[in-house]
């Protein structure tokens, strides 16, 4: 039966910073208890074995149908071509096709029909509209691939009834410090999860609460507690997206506040706007997600020149990056504070 997902992750972390459940910039799938890396280039097939030891890995292995359906999503996701190398080839030792990570194939195979041939001892995951199986080909073709290893250890906790309380270790007690806690709600296809938060009590400098839509930490953010803010109190500055020039990361929340003292409003003017379909850049005329809303800038209205003013002494900046399409979006804005006497902008949503 096919399940819908929802990922709750805890990084309880206090006076000092956790690495969680994966490395940085892998992506970790709560289902396999194992963390994952699509690297942006190809290689040959020994080659890129070679970089996925870099970090401690192996190329991509695969044990059981459920594991497939899960890897193969993530897959397209990350890497929409129609070749990708998986950890598996022929050894000539054994007489047997074994995984990088020295497991046996024997319990799970996915071969296309008629394969394994003859043409490579090196198996790529072959997978579009029509074709989904496994295909041995040379080793020497340069293709993309992925990158798994074992989480570090990480409580996770499973729900699968129809109504349950979430509750942090020790709860109603404080939790203890550098703990990292996985939550994974699973319903019955075509339904949806609700989360109710009754009581959230954290340390906001050092802890983070995440919902993630789907089973991995690739699923869209639907909240975080408490958001990472930036505040600027200078009378001029200039406001980024992360990593400017370069592209933002998929699915970043990041909220910017815009302090000026009292007696005077924010202006806002926009330098640099190039958002992909899923972005959103949220004005509001006050400090909070609750004052009016200025204005909204999605991709077909990033015009630029823009300016925004409030009639408050501060002004809230929140971008919502969905999905990166592109390796372009970016956006630069300049802001500065002055006396009063002008009326904000209007709504524009």
């Amino acid at each position: 039966m096919m399940l819908a997902t929802l990922l709750f992750l805890v990084p309880l972390v206090t006076h000092a910073q956790s690495e969680g459940a994966c490395p940085v910039a892998f992506t970790y799938i709560a289902q396999l208890d194992s963390c994952f890396l699509s690297p942006i280039q190809p290689a040959n097939w020994r080659d890129a074995e070679t970089y996925c030891r870099l970090f401690n890995s192996h190329l991509m292995f695969i044990r059981s149908d459920d594991e497939a359906s899960i890897v193969r999503d993530f897959m397209i996701h990350e890497n929409p071509s129609f070749f990708s190398w998986i950890g598996l080839s022929w050894s000539e030792k054994t007489a047997n096709f074994t995984w990088t990570n020295s497991e046996r194939a024997d319990d799970y195979l996915h071969f296309l029909e008629g394969e394994p041939s003859v043409q490579g001892d090196c198996i790529a995951w072959v997978i579009d509209e029509n074709i989904d199986g496994w295909k041995a080909i040379s080793c020497d073709y340069s293709q993309f691939f992925m990158c798994r290893m074992p989480s570090n250890e990480v409580n996770a906790h499973w729900f699968t009834a129809e109504e349950a309380t979430i509750e942090s270790p020790n709860y109603p007690e404080n939790y203890d410090n550098e703990e990292f806690e996985t939550y994974i709600i699973k319903t019955e296809n075509g339904t949806r999860v609700l989360l109710n938060f009754v009581e959230v009590s954290t340390e906001k400098s050092t802890d983070i609460v995440t919902v993630y839509d789907g089973f991995s930490t690739n699923g869209r953010t639907l909240a975080r507690t408490p958001l990472p803010l930036k505040i600027f109190t200078n009378s001029y500055g200039i406001l980024t997206s992360n990593n400017y020039p370069s592209s933002p990361d998929s699915y970043l929340i990041q909220n910017y506040l815009v302090q000026c003292i009292e007696g005077h409003y924010v202006i806002i003017t926009t330098k640099e706007i190039r958002l992909d379909s899923g972005d959103r850049i949220k004005f509001y005329n006050g400090p909070t997600e609750s004052s009016p809303k200025l204005q909204i800038i999605r991709q077909l209205s990033a015009d630029v020149p823009r300016i925004i003013k409030s009639t408050k002494s501060s002004m809230l900046i929140s971008y919502d990056a969905g999905e990166q399409i592109s390796s372009s979006n970016r956006w630069k804005l300049e802001y500065s504070c002055a006396a009063n006497g002008n009326f904000g902008e209007e709504i524009i949503i």
